[in-house]
């Protein structure tokens, strides 16, 4: 994740915590297998039958953590799938964006305002600048991200939100 700012001016949704902290605690969690890996590695001991329990235990509960991971990254790609709400649709946008988008320390503190449009099939039609904070790059770099990041499936919206979807203002401010 970036940190960048990702926001519409219609609706803005929030960052998904959920997703956030799975990231973060799945990070964690391999950060810790390897570290329990490499200590019974470099152990010259053989383990206690309570020491393998324990390990057993901390491989069951590793397991079973990231089968839950893969559970919300399934259910996370079918809800972004054909989003039925500008609210989700935006969320969509915004955590694909993020995936795309590595700003440069010195775009930090500034921020673009672009009008995209989408075509259809939720791919980019056109991007262009509606107001800019004066960085040079950094709206090459969020059309390049938004490009990248596509389709923005609209065909779940309501008439209403597919119009306001397929012509929407989006603020990059990393």
């Amino acid at each position: 994740m970036t940190g960048s700012d990702l926001r519409s001016e219609e609706k803005a949704g929030d960052e998904s915590p959920c997703y956030l902290l799975c990231i973060t605690v799945e990070k964690i969690m391999r950060f810790i297998w390897l570290f329990v890996l490499v200590i019974l590695v470099s152990c010259k001991t053989v383990p206690t039958q309570e020491q393998l329990v324990m390990q057993k235990k901390h491989i069951d509960e590793y397991h079973e953590f990231m089968e839950l991971l893969e559970n919300y990254k399934v259910a996370r790609e079918k809800k972004y799938a054909e989003p039925t709400s500008l609210e989700v649709w935006i969320e969509m946008v915004r955590n694909k964006f993020n995936e795309n988008f590595e700003p440069s320390d010195s775009m930090i503190g500034h921020e673009v305002k672009t009008r995209v449009a989408l075509d259809d099939d939720g791919f980019v039609k056109s991007t262009s600048v509606v107001s800019s904070s004066g960085h040079p790059e950094l709206f090459n770099a969020a059309s390049d991200a938004i490009r990248n990041s596509a389709p923005f499936p609209v065909s779940g919206l309501s008439e209403k939100n597919r119009r306001v979807a397929q012509n929407v203002t989006l603020v990059f401010a990393p």
